[in-house]
């Protein structure tokens, strides 16, 4: 199914396709190293409890950025949001997890069973990002630079818009996207007018870059070694050159 009409429409349908099998390539080297004992990802030392949290917000991410691309396709926008913000957040606690020792400890400690009245506060966004903040304020890990995915980043933006999708929070967004020539389309999949589309350009770039922030934490060496990744990561980087050619 096309996502895309119009002027570039071939191009961002093209580059739609090119992130999603991207998106699946970087997950099987991802797993690929946690199959491999001798990858540079155990050398890291992390416990047995560490590695299995690891595994499964590693999954999760995946999981929501899958849907994304999947429910846009199904013309499931709000659906396909949601999904986009979740990983987003994922990606955020992933690194926590990942680079800050007392937060890992903090998170598998955590013995909370009481799912309907309970508070996992702590592991909150909010939280996740002063972790985050703390860690760039006292030492770089990894050269990892933690102000692109907080504070007044793009991603911070990208977040903040997201969730007046997820919430509804806005009736502008909702008006100027979903009606079209004064119709509103009343199957539960969405037509994607001019405006909807706007936003799909914008959400699909945002999707590169929440990838390669997840594909950060796990530092270089992950893909390495792996030279097709490294030539697919080229040709995707070079659509994004187009990209901007075209739409900045």
């Amino acid at each position: 199914m096309l996502i895309f009409t119009g002027k570039f429409g071939e191009f961002l349908n093209n580059f739609y396709n090119e992130l999603y099998h991207y998106t699946i390539d970087s997950y099987k080297i991802v797993v690929d190293s946690f199959k491999d004992q001798n990858s540079d990802f155990y050398s890291k030392q992390f416990h047995h409890y560490e590695i299995a949290s690891i595994i499964i917000i590693n999954k999760a991410f995946y999981q929501n950025l899958f849907g994304f691309y999947k429910l846009l396709n199904d013309r499931l926008p709000f659906a396909a949001f949601n999904s986009l913000r979740a990983s987003l957040e994922t990606m955020r606690l992933f690194r926590a997890f990942f680079i800050n020792k007392d937060f890992r400890e903090s998170y598998i400690a955590n013995n909370n069973l009481d799912f309907r009245s309970g508070s996992d506060y702590e592991f909150m966004q909010k939280n996740v990002n002063k972790v985050l903040k703390q860690v760039d304020l006292s030492a770089k890990h990894n050269n990892i630079d933690n102000k692109g995915v907080i504070g007044n980043s793009a991603i911070s933006e990208l977040h903040n818009e997201l969730s007046r999708w997820s919430h509804c929070l806005n009736n502008n967004m909702l008006f100027f996207t979903e009606i079209n020539d004064n119709r509103i389309y009343l199957e539960i999949e969405d037509e994607y007018g001019e405006i909807m589309q706007t936003f799909l350009r914008k959400y699909l770039e945002g999707s590169l870059f929440i990838l390669v922030e997840h594909l950060t934490t796990y530092g270089p060496e992950i893909t390495a070694k792996n030279k097709v990744f490294l030539d697919n990561t080229d040709k995707v980087f070079s659509s994004y050159s187009e990209f901007i050619k075209k739409f900045y």
